[in-house]
C-alpha cells in the first residue's frame, strides 16, 4: 500500500557563508520525507530523529509517528508507529533515537485505566525495530500530576533516556523537571529524577533536554533571573553516586521573557543554549573550573526565532530559525566558531517553518517544515563531496529525490 504522497520536486539554496577549512560542512538536498496525516494541521517535522537505523518523523497533532528504515542507499516503507494503548494523547509530540531505539513521548497521555488517574501526566512508549523486539514499554515517573505533560521533550543515548515534564510541580507550581531511565537487561527502568537546587515555581524546567554519555541539560526558559522569565539551562553529571546539579547557566546579557533555554544541545563536552527573543545562541565549554561561556552565536540575517532548535556534534552544529525558514551551521577551528552556510529552501516559504526541528547523524541533517503543505515534511540533507573526493565546496542547488514509498 503507498502510504506517502507524491510530492513537487524541491530546492535547498546554501550559501557558503565561511571560509577554510569550515567549508566541510556545507550541506545539499538528498530525500524529501512527507508523511500522510490523518488529523489537520498535524505539523509533522514538529520533531525528528535520524540514526543509522533510519529517520523518525513526529507531530503535534497526529498521535503516530512515521519511521522510514534506512533500505540499501535510501529509505524504505514507512513503518507507522501507534499508540499500542489506543488511546489518542499526543503520541510523537517528542521524538528521539539511539540506533534501532525509538522513544516517543505522549505528553496528555493518561497511563492510568478507568479514569481513576491522572488525566494528562504524559508518558514515553519505547520501541526496539531490531530483530529481537518485544512490545513497546510505557514509561512513566512516580507522584504524577494532572498536567505534568512528562514527555513533551526527550533525548536518547546510548543506555540513557531523558525526558521533561516542564509542568510538574515538585519544586512548586509547573517548576517543571526531567527524569532519567536507563535500559538494564533490554528493559528501561526509571533511574532519578533531576530537579534544579535553584528550582522555583514557573521554571517550566524540562521544556528542553539533551543527554551525552554522564552529561544532561535541563533547559528552564521561564526562570526568573535578574530578569523576569529570562531563563537558564541547568547542567547534570552523572557519577556512581548518580546525577548531581553541576552548574546552571545563564544568558550573559540576560532580557525578560527572553526564552533562553527552548533549546539546549550537548556531545558532552560543550553545551549549547538557544535564546529566542534575541535570536543568539550560546556556546558553553566544560573546562576543569567549570562549564564557561566560549561564545556568542547569531543568525547571518534577520532574526526567524535563530535558536529555536539546536543540534552539536563535536565541530559542527547546526541552529534552527524556524520563522525565517532557515538553519545556520558552524564549524569549530582553532577554538573558534566559524559561520558556514545558511541553508533555505523552495518548500519552507512563507509559514513553513523550515528548520522547525533538526536531527544530526553522521554526515546528514534532517530538517522540518511542520507548516508546509497540508501535513507537514521534512529534507534529509547530506554533506557534498568536493571534487577531490574530501566532504566540502560550496553547494548549488539541487533536487531530492522522494523515499521509496
Amino acid at each position: 500500500m503507498r502510504m506517502q504522497r507524491i510530492i513537487q520536486t524541491t530546492t535547498v539554496t546554501a550559501c557558503l557563508l565561511g571560509a577554510g577549512g569550515a567549508s566541510a560542512q556545507n550541506m545539499a538536498p538528498a530525500v524529501l520525507l512527507d508523511p500522510q496525516a490523518t488529523q489537520v494541521d498535524a505539523g509533522y517535522g514538529t520533531t525528528l530523529a535520524l540514526t543509522s537505523f533510519g529517520a523518525a518523523i513526529g507531530s503535534v497533532a497526529d498521535n503516530r509517528v512515521w519511521v522510514y528504515p534506512r533500505y540499501r542507499s535510501g529509505f524504505g516503507d514507512p513503518i507507522i508507529v501507534t499508540d499500542p494503548f489506543g488511546r489518542n494523547k499526543g503520541l510523537g509530540a517528542s521524538v528521539a533515537m539511539h540506533g534501532s531505539t525509538l522513544v516517543a513521548g505522549a505528553p496528555f497521555m493518561d497511563p492510568c485505566s478507568g479514569g481513576d488517574g491522572p488525566a494528562s501526566s504524559g508518558v514515553l512508549i519505547a520501541y526496539d525495530f531490531s530483530a529481537q523486539r518485544g512490545a513497546p514499554q510505557q514509561l512513566t515517573h512516580p507522584g504524577q500530576d494532572r498536567l505534568d505533560a512528562f514527555g513533551c521533550s526527550v533525548d536518547i543515548d546510548a543506555d540513557t533516556i531523558i525526558a521533561g515534564a516542564k509542568y510538574d510541580n515538585t519544586s512548586g507550581h509547573s517548576a517543571g523537571t526531567a527524569w532519567t531511565f536507563r535500559n538494564i537487561n533490554g528493559q528501561w527502568t526509571r533511574e532519578a529524577q533531576l530537579v534544579g537546587t535553584d528550582a522555583h515555581t514557573g521554571d517550566l524546567a524540562g521544556w528542553s533536554v539533551a543527554v551525552k554519555g554522564n552529561v544532561a541539560v535541563v533547559g528552564a526558559p521561564f526562570a526568573n533571573t535578574t530578569f523576569v522569565g529570562a531563563g537558564v539551562a541547568r547542567v547534570f553529571e552523572r557519577a556512581a553516586s548518580g546525577w548531581t546539579h553541576i552548574a546552571t547557566l545563564h544568558s550573559p546579557t540576560p532580557m525578560s521573557n527572553g526564552a533562553f533555554g527552548v533549546a539546549v544541545a550537548t556531545d558532552g563536552t560543550r553545551v549549547v543554549v538557544g535564546e529566542t527573543r534575541g535570536n543568539r545562541a550560546f556556546v558553553y565549554l566544560r573546562t576543569q573550573s567549570g562549564w564557561q561561556l566560549e561564545q556568542r552565536l547569531t543568525p547571518s540575517r534577520g532574526g526567524g526565532e535563530f535558536g529555536a532548535k539546536i543540534q552539536i556534534d563535536g565541530g559542527r552544529l547546526f541552529i534552527g530559525a524556524p520563522v525565517s525558514n532557515a538553519v545556520e551551521s558552524f564549524a569549530l577551528a582553532n577554538g573558534q566558531w566559524t559561520r558556514v552556510q545558511r541553508i533555505t529552501s523552495s518548500y519552507g516559504t512563507g509559514g513553513a517553518q523550515f528548520g522547525s526541528a533538526l536531527a544530526l547523524h553522521g554526515r546528514e541533517l534532517l530538517v522540518g517544515a511542520r507548516f508546509a503543505g497540508p501535513d507537514g515534511m521534512a529534507m534529509l540533507m547530506k554533506q557534498a563531496p568536493g571534487s577531490d573526493g574530501s566532504f566540502g565546496g560550496p553547494t548549488s542547488p539541487g533536487t531530492p529525490s522522494t523515499a521509496r514509498r
